[in-house]
């Protein structure tokens, strides 16, 4: 699995904080790529899902707080597929016999990939000046 390479083009959702967090999520699951990859400890990939949850937990809070000053359409909906996620990710801490396996990663990386570029991108637009 390749690791993911920010592309502001396509990956900047307009805020720069939101931005941020999003880089430093994704930099966290290219650690747990590499680790995949055995370049690095897999006794390290424990450390980097839980530096993962932590991380995630702040940017949901962040952003939801940011999109409610925007007044995004569709908030709740937007927030529900958070806490859907945050379940998941839940689940993967307390399952240490998935830890080793690859659903861990593969899911990461999909969600992740796919609420950016798919879901986040639709808020771009409440930030660029008319």
């Amino acid at each position: 699995m390749e690791k993911i390479i920010w592309n502001e083009e396509s990956w900047s959702v307009g805020h720069s904080l939101m931005d941020d967090q999003h880089q430093q999520i994704l930099a966290l699951i290219n650690k747990m790529i590499e680790i995949r990859q055995g370049k690095r400890p897999k006794s390290d990939l424990l450390t980097a899902l839980s530096l993962l949850s932590q991380q995630i937990t702040h940017h949901f809070g962040a952003e939801g707080v940011v999109l409610l000053s925007v007044k995004m359409p569709n908030l709740e909906e937007h927030i529900k597929s958070h806490e859907q996620f945050s379940s998941k990710l839940r689940e993967f801490l307390l399952d240490c016999n998935g830890l080793s396996s690859e659903q861990t990663i593969d899911f990461l990386v999909s969600w992740w990939t796919d609420h950016i570029l798919h879901e986040d991108t639709k808020y771009k637009h409440l930030f660029i000046d008319p």
